[in-house]
């Protein structure tokens, strides 16, 4: 199902576009979200992080095209959040006074997984591919 869906070129630019207007969505409202503090910070990254990824693993099990919306929903909203939450995470973890600090180290954990994930990822799922 999952190919099928992205025959359609037109198909295809409007999820691209439900992506990144559910990202600024998703930044409004992650920033918001953490300024109210109901939520410890480092929670709401998690949940930004884990819920795309789960969504992405389950994606392929799931026949129908509007979960292909749903996952491109989940995707932009929880991206923007999370982008919107690292500042208040590197804060709540290095201290004010370290902020360019922690940024650094942010940004250079981004920047080095970006090699070895893709390298994984593609032999996992090489071997979930075997499974179903």
């Amino acid at each position: 199902m999952g190919l099928e869906v992205f025959q359609s070129k037109t198909l295809a630019t409007m999820l691209i576009s439900v992506i990144g207007i559910t990202d600024l969505i998703g930044r409004l409202l992650g920033g918001y979200i953490a300024d109210l503090r109901l939520f410890p910070v480092n929670i709401l990254m998690a949940i930004s992080v884990g819920v795309p990824g789960l969504v992405a693993l389950l994606m392929g099990l799931f026949q129908k095209s509007y979960f292909v919306w749903l996952t491109a929903v989940l995707l932009g909203s929880m991206a923007g959040s999370y982008i919107a939450l690292i500042a208040p995470s590197v804060v709540e973890l290095f201290g004010l006074a370290k902020v360019g600090a922690g940024f650094g180290i942010v940004a250079f954990f981004m920047g080095a997984l970006m090699v070895p994930v893709p390298v994984i990822f593609s032999k996992y799922m090489k071997y979930f591919a075997e499974l179903l």
